[in-house]
């Protein structure tokens, strides 16, 4: 069994160039506290019964949770980075019999190693790139004005988030990207980095 290592503290630019240097497939867990995106209101296009089409709702639902936020602390173990997105994706295209033809869209950020992601309009925000595996565990806590809050009480405010129909997968290749700010905790190669 491996012995445990101690945590080693590092400044998010220590992490940074570190996750400039990971090119290839890799296990890692980490912990971040993430403001949750949320919608200000509920309901703030409605159908018009009579038209048919879409309009703005004179009277809309407001979101109690919108001003203070509510903070997801959430613990991701056996999660992967360093993959090849479109590879991937291609790779799935294939073994659902379709054109291994994929290239993806233009983002908001743009790929600095396959590990890390950076905002293309601000040149200082840094992310962490990487997909959940079958196995993966991800423990969540949502906290609302310092106190713990159930996801369902917010949830129908929470902004919907991509399904990949670009991909024309019937399985889709999943990613998700984690601002290097929000970090607490990341393990990486046998290494536990606390964040300062």
């Amino acid at each position: 069994m491996a012995k445990q290592r101690n945590p080693i503290n590092i400044t998010r630019g220590e992490l940074v160039e570190i996750l400039r240097n990971v090119n290839s497939p890799m296990f890692i867990s980490f912990i971040s506290k993430t403001p949750v995106k949320m919608n200000q209101y509920l309901d703030y296009w409605v159908i018009d019964p009579q038209t048919g089409r879409k309009m703005k709702n004179l009277h809309p639902t407001r979101n109690p949770y919108f001003d203070s936020g509510v903070l997801n602390l959430s613990r991701n173990y056996k999660i992967v980075t360093g993959f090849d997105y479109e590879n991937s994706v291609n790779g799935r295209r294939e073994k659902e019999g379709k054109d291994t033809n994929f290239v993806g869209k233009d983002n908001w950020f743009e790929v600095v190693s396959k590990g890390l992601v950076i905002n293309k309009n601000d040149g200082n925000k840094f992310y962490i790139r990487y997909q959940r595996q079958p196995d993966s565990i991800l423990e969540q806590e949502y906290i609302f004005d310092g106190n713990m809050i159930e996801k369902q009480l917010f949830e129908s405010y929470m902004t919907k988030r991509s399904e990949y129909e670009n991909q024309g997968l019937d399985n889709p290749l999943r990613f998700e990207v984690c601002s290097i700010d929000n970090l607490l905790q990341i393990s990486i190669n046998n290494e536990v980095y606390v964040l300062d």
